[in-house]
């Protein structure tokens, strides 16, 4: 399958439930800000030799599954400066990547890139105080919750702080990962998966 069909695919997906889902944003076909990540997980999806995944998984639900060492790991794949937790109103938490075991993470991928460079998997626990500690967690507004009347407005989403424009956290971020992770495609080799080739 040629990736600008997974592309396609993917963008019809995100456009098809967004807008069954969001009453708050005017959504047009082809744009989709969650195109990018949707494609790094099937890629990841695929890297994993995960042939039975039914699509891409939706927010709040648990991205895959691999069992390695007879233990069913539940695992979170992320790119970029993504979502890891959604807060209501009260600042409680409805939904987080906290229910997974481990994740998956690159901060630098480009489509048309082979989704397993640069990776890294590593425990979200690690993954999560790493990112407190070097200053990288952030907490914001959606684009739904931004085009709500002001006064119904409040940061409900807790993410990535952005690191690219600062050379400093970049480089940070990058030796977080080295220091709690281990690169995915080492990972794959060490417990003998095979990608699934498209």
């Amino acid at each position: 399958m040629k990736k600008a069909t997974v592309i396609e695919m993917v963008n019809n997906y995100k456009y098809d439930y967004a807008i069954n889902q969001n009453p708050f944003v005017q959504i047009t076909k082809g744009v989709s800000s969650g195109s990018h990540g949707n494609l790094y997980e099937y890629e990841i999806k695929l890297a994993l030799n995960n042939f039975r995944f039914k699509g891409i998984a939706l927010q709040g639900n648990i991205d895959t599954r691999k069992k390695v060492d007879n233990i069913i790991n539940k695992i979170e794949i992320k790119q970029g400066c993504s979502e890891l937790a959604i807060i209501d109103e009260n600042g409680n938490i409805k939904s987080t990547i906290m229910k997974s075991d481990l994740i998956i993470y690159n901060p630098d991928f480009v489509s048309g890139d082979n989704a397993i460079n640069g990776s890294y998997i590593l425990k979200v626990n690690d993954f999560i105080n790493g990112l407190n500690n070097i200053g990288l967690i952030r907490y914001k507004k959606s684009t739904s919750m931004s085009k709500r009347p002001k006064e119904m407005q409040y940061n409900d989403r807790i993410a990535i702080q952005s690191y690219k424009n600062s050379k400093k956290k970049y480089n940070a971020l990058y030796d977080m990962l080295e220091q709690y992770g281990m690169e995915l495609s080492e990972w794959l080799a060490e417990h003998d998966i095979t990608p699934i080739e498209v």
